[in-house]
């Protein structure tokens, strides 16, 4: 994982536990992004392979890939290859109460 992806990952990851509660992390400290610079080499490491591992069983669900789930078909036959909005993040659809 290139160093500008882990640092993606590891923030994308931080978001997903606002409260720090059933992060991966929890036992480098909380503020991960903020306190890097107090670990040692060997915590970095593993600090890397914990986010790799997390980046990989939670991947970014693009329109594209949803689009696939809901439809069963691969987009790519039926959108424009280049559309960017394809490739960005799914989000669901807030719904009135």
């Amino acid at each position: 994982m290139e160093a500008l992806d882990f640092l993606k990952e590891a923030q994308r990851m931080c978001e997903s536990y606002p409260d720090c509660k059933g992060c991966p992390l929890i036992n480098f400290a909380c503020g991960f992004i903020r306190c890097i610079e107090r670990f040692s080499d060997a915590d970095i490491q593993c600090q890397i392979k914990v986010v790799e591992q997390w980046s990989k069983e939670h991947p970014i669900i693009t329109n594209a890939r949803k689009f696939e789930e809901v439809f069963g078909l691969p987009a790519h036959c039926m959108i424009d290859q280049d559309a960017q909005w394809w490739d960005e993040p799914y989000k669901e659809p807030e719904h009135e109460d």
